[in-house]
């Protein structure tokens, strides 16, 4: 049976029209290409009376393709060729990447509906997408009240007492999901009741005070601190300071944590501090 020759010209989508691929199809069927299924235009040669044709070209194509093939590797191997290739051909995308790509989130999925904190404190809400071939990469999140909670990449961090609410967005729009915050102020426990004494002293691992205690730590406006080694001046401090054996500093401290000061090196000199609470 006769057959009509096409190429397809739907470069962006089709291989075969992406390598100008002639295609033979019998006439008494649709003239389109049997991957994308676009219509084919038809190319120079008319139609051809059966398959012995098409199938001697091809053999022909693949013999001169595997000369093309083994005189490269030969001459690469003696150095013959000296130019990296100039070929810009963009390979083609695995088939699951481009079906993730092109297919849209139809539901978000969150790790809890409902999150109870207090300040200060943080949670963390995992997203999950359906249909799962989509992706998950371009969910949005916004707090209704950054005031109370804030939220970023899925962290959400309790600021005051009160409630908000958590939402996550496709960024197409296409599907959101919410969570409800409730943040609380933190009741201290028996064993955290304070225990607080102006004007006394005390010891730790690697210094000690005077000057007012509260729960077995450095407490007061003026609490003079002396470091008995080397060690950070407050696990809080950004700059992350290092004390000396003998270095010591008066100032503020609130249960423990420097708020400022001066920083009396043993070296000579001083350097303030602020670090807040």
């Amino acid at each position: 049976m006769a057959k009509i020759k096409g190429v397809c010209k739907n470069i962006d989508d089709c291989t075969k029209a992406e390598n100008r691929e002639v295609q033979e199809v019998e006439k008494s069927i649709p003239f389109i290409c049997e991957e994308c299924e676009k219509p084919l235009v038809k190319v120079d040669g008319g139609t051809s009376g059966g398959d012995n044709d098409s199938g001697k070209k091809k053999r022909i194509m693949l013999i001169v393709a595997a000369v093309v093939i083994i005189g490269g590797s030969i001459g690469a191997y003696f150095g013959l060729i000296s130019k990296p290739s100039t070929d810009n051909t963009i390979e083609t995308p695995k088939e699951s990447e481009e079906v993730a790509k092109n297919v849209s989130i139809a539901s978000i999925i969150l790790s809890k509906t409902n999150i109870d904190l207090s300040v200060g404190k943080a949670d963390t809400l995992t997203v999950t997408v359906l249909p799962a071939e989509a992706k998950s990469e371009n969910i949005g999140w916004i707090s209704t009240d950054s005031k109370i909670a804030s939220v970023e990449n899925g962290i959400v961090k309790a600021i005051a007492a009160g409630e908000t609410t958590i939402e996550a967005k496709d960024s197409k729009g296409t599907a959101t999901a919410s969570v409800s915050v409730k943040v609380k102020k933190e009741t201290p426990s028996k064993e955290q009741e304070t225990d607080i004494k102006t004007g006394a002293s005390g010891q730790l691992s690697y210094g000690k005070w005077t000057g007012g205690s509260k729960n077995g730590k450095p407490h007061g406006t003026q609490v003079t601190f002396t470091f008995s080694t080397t060690h950070q001046i407050d696990s809080r401090d950004p700059k992350n300071r290092i004390a000396g054996a003998g270095d010591y500093i008066i100032g503020e401290y609130d249960n423990g944590r420097l708020i400022q000061g001066r920083w009396y090196k043993k070296t000579g000199g001083f350097e303030s501090v602020m670090i807040g609470k």
